[in-house]
């Protein structure tokens, strides 16, 4: 756990509803990332690709946890962010539409500045992006 009372109810709270090891979140130190690199600044968010050393949790057995691996992560820091309550509930709005079409969000860590989600990366770029490549195509 990470040591601030409202992060970690929060993510306990995710992990006790958790029906499936893809539904947990966890709190991720920012030293187990390495070679952050900025990406892009969108409307509300800036983003970061990083690699990740331990990995996401890929299968519990009740006891023991089993990760991935070293894996590409993207950190997404939300501009403009009143408080920590705000960065919450978007978390909260991502988690409500998570499937197997979306983008998996890992966890939480924070840079000496800021909050971050850490989500699966995308390596193909946004969807918006992938959207305008395509339409240029037709053209």
């Amino acid at each position: 756990m990470y040591g601030d009372r409202e992060i970690d109810k929060f993510i306990q709270q995710i992990q006790l509803s958790a029906n499936k090891y893809k539904e947990i979140i966890e709190w991720i130190p920012f030293g187990k990332f390495e070679n952050v690199t900025y990406l892009a600044k969108g409307g509300f968010s800036t983003v970061y690709k990083a690699n990740w050393l331990d990995g996401f949790i890929r299968f519990s057995d009740k006891v023991d946890w089993y990760r991935n691996g070293k894996q590409v992560v993207c950190l997404k820091s939300l501009d403009n962010l009143t408080n920590k309550n705000d960065f919450l509930q978007e978390i909260k709005n991502q988690l409500k539409f998570r499937g197997k079409n979306s983008i998996a969000i890992y966890g939480i860590t924070k840079n000496p500045t800021e909050y971050m989600m850490v989500m699966n990366y995308a390596k193909y770029g946004s969807l918006r992006k992938l959207l305008n490549n395509k339409f240029e195509k037709l053209s």
